[in-house]
Formats: structure tokens, sequence, C-alpha cells
């Protein structure tokens, strides 16, 4: 099992206190790191010394941060689990000390809690919402977005820039290492998956599954790394747009089900409901890779992973995946 390669990426301290409490850092940042200038899609962010008070609001905002050794004093909580706290970072994130965020409710994240926090440094690199509060957030304290879009930066790109905001690049870089190390140590033990296609799809409506179709979003380049490739049908799909979220999904019926006969099929659902009328269904009960167990049905964290993976959250998925990884081997 893949427990025994995953290096001491998570094993932060869990901390406790109160939750608008300073972030308080494992250690200080290296001397002469501030101030420092960082440019991002939205513009160029000055940070003029060590941040002490860390809103983080997307995935690798909040990974990133705490396995640098800083308590972040609020993030964006987890729509997926019932303590808002992202299944991979379990032990890393005390509630009590770090006030949690919703930031995918109907009125979406409160600029008044932003602003109550008193941050002086606002992370934004995967947050969905970035686009539209650029401004408002920015005016409340610096803040740092994605370089290329929302799910368009790979999860190093992120890490790097995470760890310059809060001068800890040398950290960063070794974290990154650390990750890199994993996933070649996990490819070494599957060799199986090289050259084998991937699909990963979400069953989010009855009578369809939306399945990733680019063949270079950040996705495909995590499983590039085990050796693999979208599947070449997928990838053919027209693709939808405008949505940061959205971008690069295709949508399939059910009749268009023998699409998901892949080398391996990671599937998620909205609901159990949905998720047995795919997997239920005579369709896809003829599909070769239902017939020889080469497909996974993986709760929404893990499809959020697989969507946005991150320097946090890649050991926890290789973990997750490492059964069906070896069915795939041995076909």
């Amino acid at each position: 099992m893949l427990r025994t390669l995953i290096p001491a990426v998570l094993a932060v301290a869990l901390v406790t206190g109160c939750s608008t409490a300073a972030s308080t850092p494992a250690e200080p940042a290296a001397d002469g790191a501030f101030p420092v200038t960082l440019t991002h899609r939205l513009g160029e962010t000055v940070i003029p010394r060590e941040p002490v008070r860390v809103v983080a609001l997307g995935l690798a905002d909040v990974d990133v941060t705490t396995a640098l050794g800083v308590t972040p004093v609020a993030i964006a909580s987890s729509p997926y689990s019932a303590d808002g706290i992202w299944p991979w970072a379990a032990g890393t994130v005390d509630a009590g000390r770090t006030e949690l965020l919703d930031t995918t409710s109907g009125d979406g994240l409160s600029l008044e809690k932003v602003a109550a926090l008193e941050p002086d440094l606002i992370l934004a690199h995967s947050f969905a919402g970035i686009d539209e509060l650029y401004p408002r957030l920015a005016a409340i304290a610096p803040t740092v977005a994605d370089t290329h879009g929302v799910l368009a930066d790979s999860w190093q790109d992120e890490a790097r820039s995470i760890g310059a905001a809060l001068g800890r690049s040398d950290r960063a870089d070794r974290l990154v290492a650390d990750v890199e190390d994993t996933l070649a140590a996990a490819r070494a033990a599957h060799p199986g998956l090289d050259g084998a296609a991937f699909v990963v799809g979400w069953a989010r409506e009855p009578g369809s599954v939306a399945v990733t179709g680019r063949p270079d979003d950040i996705t495909a380049d995590l499983f590039a790394t085990l050796g693999m490739h979208l599947d070449d049908a997928v990838a053919a799909l027209p693709r939808q747009s405008g949505s940061a979220r959205g971008a690069g999904a295709a949508t399939l019926s059910f009749e268009q089900l023998d699409l998901l006969d892949t080398d391996l099929l990671l599937l998620a659902a909205s609901s159990e409901e949905l998720s047995g009328q795919v997997t239920g269904s005579q369709l896809f009960a003829r599909l070769a890779v239902a017939r020889d167990g080469r497909y996974q049905v993986v709760d929404l964290a893990t499809v959020s992973a697989l969507r946005l993976p991150t320097a946090g959250n890649i050991p926890w998925l290789l973990d997750r995946l490492d059964p069906v990884f070896g069915k795939v081997d041995r076909t």
C-alpha cells in the first residue's frame, strides 16, 4: 500500500486556541524574504512584512499554508465534510483556532467576516470567486490570486507562490520535492499504469455524466506523472465553457456511456441515487471497465481533489486510489 510511501507533508501538529488568534508559524520566515512583490493574473501584490493573520480561500492555499507550518486565522470550509474540514487535512486544522468560511453557499463569501478577521494576507490561488471579488478583497488586505486561471495553475506553481507569499520559499521547494518523490514511488509501484487511459466522471444530474475533457488540464497533468493520459475518445468531445470550474468539462448522455469504457474510470455522483443510476444500468454493466473492476466510485471530496490536486491532497489521493491502480496493473 502507498501509506508507507506518503511523506510527512501533512504531519503538522494540531494547534489549539481561539478562532481569531493570529497565525502562528512553526518557524519564522526566511531572513530578507520581505517585502516581496508577487505578480499574478489579476495584478501585482506587495506583501510588506511577514504575514501573521492569513486567510486561505482556495484548496491549495489551505493545504500549503498548513503544510508550511502556518496556522491561518480562517480557511474556506469543505461543503462535503461534517466538520467543514477536507478529509486529507484532518489533524492539521483546528476549527477552534481557525475560523471556517463558507464560500460555496448561495450568498457566497462574506466580505464582512473576512474584514472582521483583520487579515494581513489573503491567499486565493484556487478560489472560484476571485475574479468578481478581487478588488474588494485587495482593499481589505494584500491578496494573491492564481497565475493562469482557476483550475489552470500546476500544484507545484501554486505551492511555490504560496511559499513566496509566506516567506517560506525553501520549505515550499522541499514540500514540492517530497510530493514529486511520492508520485514517482507510486508510478514505480504500478508499472501497468504506463500508457493507460483514464476518465474522471461526475454524475451531477439524472441521465448524464460530466467528464473531464481537456488532455492538458491539471487533472490530466497529475495522471501524466503516473504515466497515464486522458482517454482519446473523451478528449475529442466538445467542451463546456463559461465557468472557471466547469471549463474543460464535457457531458455524456446515458446513450454515450460506452465512452466510459477506458483503462481506469473514477466516478463520483452528487447522490447515491445518481450513482446507482449509472453503475446499476445495463449499459454500464456491459462495459469492460465495469466487468474487470477497473473503476472506483469516489466521494465528492475525492473528485474535488482530482479536479484540484494540491501538495496536500495528492498523497491522500494516491493512497485512496492504490487498490484500483492495482487492478489496472493486472490487465
